[in-house]
């Protein structure tokens, strides 16, 4: 996981559009098909707050501290 767009997102993209049999595009624009069709499990997924900057965050390297702090050194 990165904080830029890279190939793997873009395979994942297309990856959720063919299960949820939509256009396949690698695409995902505000308000399109995809983002809408995303945006329940998005909804339903964990969200923490940093404990430094308080930014919501996915905890990808951990649930206390968002990537940006992460790569300042702050954990």
């Amino acid at each position: 996981m990165t904080p830029y767009p890279d190939e793997r997102l873009f395979e994942a993209i297309e990856s959720f559009q063919k299960y949820q049999r939509l256009y396949v595009d690698g695409v995902m624009l505000p308000g399109g098909e995809t983002e809408q069709s995303m945006s329940p499990m998005l909804d339903a997924a964990l969200t923490y707050r940093c404990v430094h900057c308080a930014a919501p965050h996915g905890g990808v390297h951990s649930t206390k501290v968002c990537w940006q702090c992460w790569n300042k050194g702050l954990r």
